[in-house]
């Protein structure tokens, strides 16, 4: 078996807090504050790849260079300032 592959399927903490690049803890507060999407089997809670990365996409704050600036028309940004 090779543990090098990315997990497929529900993820345990640890996998899910290596993918985000957080600690254990972290996420263990994520889950408590209900930041962050779960799945609860019993007493395991495990994470599916799709909700980390729709949380990683509804966090991305600031300027992206690849999206269209929506404030001018034809998404170009106004030049002048």
């Amino acid at each position: 078996m090779n543990t090098d592959a990315p997990p497929i399927g529900l993820w345990n903490k640890q996998q899910a807090a290596a993918y985000l690049g957080i600690a254990v803890n972290t996420l263990n507060h994520w889950i408590c504050d209900r930041k962050i999407v779960f799945v609860k089997m019993g007493a395991l809670v495990k994470f599916r790849k799709a909700d980390l990365d729709r949380f990683i996409m509804r966090n991305v704050h600031g300027r992206q260079s690849d999206v269209p600036d929506k404030r001018v028309p034809g998404g170009q940004a106004d030049q002048n300032g």
